[in-house]
């Protein structure tokens, strides 16, 4: 399925629970920023989160699994774990990078496997399928009670920044501790700075287990800048992917959505511009790391 059909799919289903008076005052503090609690389970916060991110999300998981199937050519199997798979845009991302070159790698022996904590509704819109399971369940706890010695993609799809960095140890350990493979590739789509670190954490364990980080894929410059070298806007999606088409008339809707609360209160007119968030269609927020782990050779 196309990016847009999937996300005119999902806008109907908001549109429609707005018009039928749904309760949209609950959507005008969530800003998915990592600072305020979001309820994630509630279908209309998927929904919105949805329709603002996943369209940039889903573009830069492509171009990841773009390069990790490119490290992997001619392999007999590759069992990619994501790890906060939410709505699984990365699983779209892996089926639109092998849709466009496959690299010699059988599709009947391509694994995923996507653990959250939360069973996100609208996971089923890619066309490429690629054999994929379900896990809801924290994934360090997936991680301390599932064997993963199979697998050779760990994937952080905006996740791992979720973790507490008291909880990194934890982690670090049941990944390189479980992890066999003599090549895996860590794909990590970050957040923020403090991601790096926590790639680092998760490097230096894997060193302990005779792992060496052979190479370090980093997104390319997507900045356009002027004749100084400043930087003044970002490309937008589109142009660099004709299959990223994002609807008009959603983020039309999307920037006007407090146009839609009714009888709002004379103080609640600040509050309600939190509504109003344009979704990402450019590639400002593309930022990843993919590390390829070798086994050191005894």
């Amino acid at each position: 399925m196309q990016i847009e059909r999937y996300l005119t799919f999902v806008y109907h289903r908001l549109k429609d629970y707005i018009e039928k008076g749904g309760d949209i005052r609950k959507l005008k503090g969530v800003s998915f920023q990592g600072v305020d609690h979001i309820d994630y389970d509630d279908k209309q916060v998927q929904e919105l989160y949805i329709l603002r991110y996943v369209y940039s999300y889903a573009f830069e998981y492509k171009m990841m699994f773009s390069e990790i199937l490119h490290r992997f050519e001619g392999a007999e199997e590759l069992n990619i774990l994501s790890l906060g798979c939410g709505p699984l845009p990365d699983y779209w991302g892996l089926g639109a990078a092998y849709a466009e070159d496959y690299n010699g790698i059988d599709r009947d022996n391509i694994q995923y496997t996507g653990v959250d904590l939360i069973d996100w509704n609208y996971k089923d819109f890619s066309s490429i399928k690629i054999a994929r399971s379900f896990v809801q369940m924290d994934f360090i706890e997936y991680l301390k009670n599932n064997d993963i010695s199979d697998v050779n993609v760990v994937f952080f799809p905006k996740s791992i920044c979720e973790i507490p960095m008291e909880k990194m140890d934890q982690l670090c350990s049941a990944l390189s501790d479980g992890l066999k493979k003599n090549k895996i590739a860590l794909g990590v789509s970050m957040r923020n700075a403090y991601d790096v670190d926590r790639i680092q954490m998760i490097a230096d364990a894997m060193a302990k287990k005779g792992y060496i980080s052979s190479e370090i894929i980093n997104n390319k410059d997507y900045s356009i800048t002027d004749e100084e070298g400043n930087i003044t806007d970002y490309q937008p999606i589109q142009r660099l992917d004709n299959d990223f088409n994002y609807p008009p008339f959603i983020l039309n809707y999307l920037k006007t959505l407090s146009d839609k609360v009714t009888d709002p209160t004379d103080g609640e007119a600040e509050e309600l511009k939190g509504l109003n968030r344009n979704p990402i269609t450019k590639t400002k927020y593309i930022q990843y790391e993919i590390v390829i782990f070798e086994r050191v050779q005894a």
